[in-house]
């Protein structure tokens, strides 16, 4: 049994870029919008609480829980890669930092054949955004170690900086987040929320998308079950495909748009043969330092007190201030590892808490954490589907740390966060290494070390590349190549991972693309 209905517009999936083209397709009230999301509503308190994203990001009922596979550059473990699966995608489970990436990454974009895409084409979206319905606020509560951790900087030669987003991102800082009145800002807060009332705008959750309809190259519509049942929406006008840079390219390839050969193993009849489809798969890998802290209390031990946690949470339910406000990371730092001349290549995050594993508890003992992340790594990985189960998660290879480029930067980072260690008034605050540890000296120790304790900061992109060229998924204005009446917009159309958190990024490609698909109509 199923049913039919016709709009002019299908969005599908509800994260950052998402929920931007829905909520500007429909506030003009002329078209008829569907939503589809695989995921529920953002109901839980630990979704709208900054700090929950400690809770949030591992529940399997808000994360996809996909996995990479055996990695070899990677001392062949498995990574977890969590993305959203609930209304807001992964702005309603990410970490919260808020970072527009350097103007030479978009320019780099254009550069590269994406038409449009450079800081003078991109810059204005980011403004309407911040400017509109997506909340970007400075810190909410500071820590003296984070206070240290900036003075330290300074005296390696970094400037302090008051904002990464401003003109000049290198330096040292507080970062912004995706919060206001110290509540999460994610893309459903900013756009769906305020929108929901639309007649002409229909959100539909726990609703998976089994393939496109496509027919001598042209979309038809979009078939998807929800509650049981199948259901077929027809599509007047354009589909746009906002899964992210895993669930966008595994729709293509199960609609039979892909490389042949990968469509052929999975069972799936070929519709367009789209050799770069699930190719070009980028992501920030990282490791930290963690040291046990002496003369300072850190989260931690204020985690563990029941005296803490209730008077964490009466500041923040009477001020909306205090450490519930809190981020994945409180201050950090974008340098040059390989040369103080250059454009920042590393990413440095701070936070006066320490762990194993951030989502199974902070560590007995006072620590503190200095998160090492290259930003712009030339390791290319790949995705393909395995069968047409929208359900199956597909083959994820990230090939880390293939490129020696990559490499050797992390080295060089860890080697400066041990420094940053070491410097005061940072360094009163040490009382000693936990990892690496002290055995940990060499080059090729401290790589051994990243490769065994390394994993993914939740940024993968660039598996539907934009631009011109064989290379290419979508053009410029993000239509699949071959097929009309369908674009993509999400993490996967970029060329190149930005240098930073991808949120920003994501929320600009929407407001940019509902801009497109306005003009094209």
């Amino acid at each position: 049994m199923s049913t039919e209905e016709q709009f002019d517009y299908v969005v599908v999936g509800a994260g950052s870029a998402g929920c931007a083209i829905a909520a500007r397709l429909a506030e003009g009230r002329t078209h008829r919008v569907l939503v589809l999301e695989a995921g529920p509503w953002d109901r839980s308190i630990w979704i709208h609480v900054p700090s929950g994203f400690f809770k949030s990001v591992s529940n399997p009922r808000y994360n996809w829980g996909y996995v990479a596979e055996f990695d070899e550059s990677a001392a062949a473990r498995r990574v977890a890669w969590p993305r959203g699966r609930v209304i807001g995608g992964s702005s309603s489970i990410n970490g919260l930092v808020y970072v527009r990436g350097q103007r030479e990454d978009y320019d780099g974009w254009e550069g590269s054949s994406a038409a449009g895409w450079g800081w003078a084409g991109v810059s204005p979206y980011f403004d309407k955004a911040e400017s509109g319905p997506v909340g970007v606020s400075d810190a909410r509560y500071t820590h003296p170690l984070c206070d240290a951790f900036i003075e330290a900087a300074e005296r390696c030669g970094v400037t302090r900086v008051r904002d990464f987003n401003g003109p000049r991102q290198a330096g040292a800082g507080y970062f912004q987040l995706n919060t206001r009145h110290g509540r999460r800002s994610s893309a459903a807060v900013a756009y769906l929320h305020p929108s929901r009332h639309y007649r002409n705008l229909d959100i539909r959750t726990e609703s998976v998308v089994e393939r496109l309809d496509i027919r001598h190259g042209q979309l038809r519509g979009v078939w998807y079950r929800r509650r049981g049942l199948r259901h077929f929406a027809a599509v007047a006008r354009e589909a746009v495909l906002c899964a992210g840079a895993i669930g966008s390219p595994q729709l293509l390839q199960i609609s039979g748009i892909g490389s042949a050969d990968v469509l052929e193993r999975a069972g799936v009849e070929v519709v367009q043969d789209l050799p770069a489809v699930g190719r070009n798969l980028q992501d920030h890998f990282a490791s930290r330092v963690i040291a046990h802290v002496v003369q300072s209390r850190t989260l931690n031990e204020m985690s563990r007190s029941w005296l803490d946690r209730l008077g964490m949470a009466l500041h923040y339910v009477v001020a909306r201030r205090g450490p519930l406000t809190l981020g994945a990371a409180m201050a950090g730092s974008f340098v040059s590892v390989e040369g103080s001349d250059k454009r920042p290549d590393t990413q440095l995050l701070f936070g006066p808490l320490s762990s194993d594993d951030p989502t199974k508890g902070l560590h007995e003992f006072p620590g503190m954490t200095l998160t090492v992340c290259p930003l712009r790594p030339r390791s290319r990985g790949w995705l393909a589907i395995q069968s047409a189960d929208p359900l199956e998660h597909p083959r994820i290879v990230a090939n880390y740390l293939e490129d020696e480029y990559d490499r050797r930067l992390l080295v060089k980072g860890l080697r400066f966060a041990r420094m940053l260690l070491d410097t005061e008034p940072l360094k009163r605050y040490v009382g000693g290494e936990y990892l690496p540890g002290n055995k940990c000296v060499t080059d090729e120790q401290l790589l051994d070390f990243a490769r065994m304790r390394g994993g993914s900061i939740y940024h993968p992109v660039g598996t539907c590349r934009m631009g011109d060229g064989p290379d290419t998924v979508v053009d410029s204005r993000l239509r699949v190549r071959g097929i009309a009446g369908l674009r993509v917009a999400d993490a996967s159309v970029m060329p190149v991972l930005t240098s930073g958190n991808i949120n920003a990024a994501c929320l600009m490609i929407g407001e940019k693309a509902a801009d497109l698909l306005k003009a094209d109509q």
